[in-house]
């Protein structure tokens, strides 16, 4: 990407891949998540707790899509 001047803007290049590298370990922590619901599912303490971790992942996920 270039400004006006002609001159690469390195700090948008790499706030893109700071954004793609957390979305691809909020993707990773995901599937963990839902492995962890399955593998807890008859113990009600423990599946609250994992799904209050898994509300937190949605409201970053959120904030980086707004950031897009």
């Amino acid at each position: 990407m270039l400004d006006i001047h002609g001159v690469f803007l390195y700090t948008d290049y790499i706030m893109q891949l700071r954004i793609k590298q957390i979305e691809l370990k909020l993707r990773k922590a995901n599937e963990l998540i839902i492995q962890l619901k399955v593998k807890y599912l008859n113990q009600p303490a423990v599946y609250s707790d994992i799904n209050r971790i898994d509300e937190k992942l949605i409201e970053i996920d959120k904030l980086i899509d707004n950031n897009k």
